[in-house]
């Protein structure tokens, strides 16, 4: 008996979701793996390549799918290969549940990891008004990490659909941000 793992089984709901939705969608293999008889058999698909592909019937379009576990992270080659699609005709993203695949897929979301919209709206990403502000204040490490998490969560309330939690989140990174302004 094989037990899948949670990343497996998240692969799994996502392939169902996806196929449930319209699309047509592979799994892929990485890799060398010694067959029964002793020989490699080498996947040929080069390192880094997403789990899942696929197209959508209707336009013809093809799409890229890394799973993760909602603590997973992108390896290095995995990043590379993202960026490799940068300025392709493609969508690409991260998923880590079968609604936030078809969702990359359907709204052909591109690079949601690297360029979230809950991060990215005004024209400019959170990450670089926090990078602005902290590059040009007298802040310790300690306080403009804390001041960063503040920020994130307050910029990022009205768009992830979490308000109440964010806001909650941003509380408590500033009572901490707080605490070691008074004492010293």
């Amino acid at each position: 008996m094989t037990i899948k793992t949670k990343e497996a089984a998240i692969q799994d709901s996502i392939r169902v979701a996806l196929a449930q939705a319209g699309y047509i969608v592979f799994r892929t293999n990485v890799g060398k793996v010694k067959t029964a008889d002793g020989r490699w058999f080498d996947t040929g698909l080069p390192s880094g390549f997403p789990d899942l592909m696929g197209y959508k019937p209707s336009n013809g379009r093809i799409f890229f799918i890394e799973v993760k576990t909602a603590i997973g992270r992108r390896r290095k080659d995995q990043v590379d290969f993202a960026n490799g699609l940068r300025n392709k005709s493609v969508i690409y993203g991260v998923a880590r549940s079968a609604d936030e695949a078809v969702a990359i897929v359907r709204d052909e979301l591109k690079i949601l990891v690297d360029h979230p919209s809950n991060y990215n709206h005004g024209g400019r990403e959170t990450i670089d008004d926090i990078k602005e502000h902290l590059e040009n204040s007298d802040w310790n490490a300690y306080q403009g990490g804390l001041l960063f998490n503040v920020y994130k969560y307050i910029d990022r309330a009205p768009y992830k659909g979490k308000r109440l939690e964010d806001l909650n989140k941003a509380r408590w990174y500033l009572d901490k941000l707080i605490g070691s302004v008074e004492n010293g």
